[in-house]
């Protein structure tokens, strides 16, 4: 391969599927903040704590792009992406209610439920770049520092397609939320 574009990244699969991934991610933590300050209101939240309730989805990720890359070293990137995304199912079942599951309408509950959603985000925020790039190379047989000049144009495709992904789903995840939240 001689060159590399954002449009020959995105033919690979696999490397598209990463950045998808880390989209879902994203949408995962930003599509309830148009709506979780009027939800927390009703638990007699005053203006100055809902930051703080904001900050159990925050904190947490922070501690966890720390550690998390030493928990799960061992583990296939994609695996990661599965668990962080039923790990997120059961964060939303308990921010719930969830009837069909027993929980019940509790501050504490979604309390609980905003720190392990910001938790394992870090599965797939952190390694979902290097796994695009990992199944890049091995699809097109490219040998890492063969050629630095392509290799600096990969990093920066893969860098913006990353940024473009992830922005996208910050963008579209709080107008989805709040129209759900309006029409539901």
């Amino acid at each position: 391969m001689n060159d590399v574009s954002i449009f020959t990244i995105m033919k690979c699969k696999e490397s598209r599927n990463a950045f998808i991934a880390s989209a879902v991610a994203m949408y995962n933590v930003s599509f309830f903040t148009p709506f979780l300050s009027v939800i927390l209101k009703q638990y007699d939240i005053t203006d100055d704590e809902i930051g703080s309730c904001f900050f159990l989805a925050s904190f947490p990720y922070f501690i966890a792009v720390l550690t998390t890359p030493f928990c799960v070293k061992n583990t296939p990137r994609k695996v990661q992406f599965i668990l962080c995304f039923i790990i997120s199912a059961v964060a939303f079942a308990f921010m719930g209610p969830s009837p069909m599951l027993g929980f019940p309408h509790k501050l504490i509950l979604i309390l609980i439920g905003l720190f392990i959603l910001g938790f394992i985000q870090a599965l797939v925020n952190i390694p979902c770049l290097p796994e695009a790039i990992e199944c890049f190379q091995d699809k097109y047989k490219i040998i890492e520092g063969f050629d630095n000049e392509f290799d600096n144009k990969l990093s920066d495709c893969m860098s913006s397609l990353y940024s473009q992904f992830y922005n996208l789903a910050a963008l579209v995840g709080p107008i989805l939320g709040g129209v759900c939240y309006d029409l539901f």
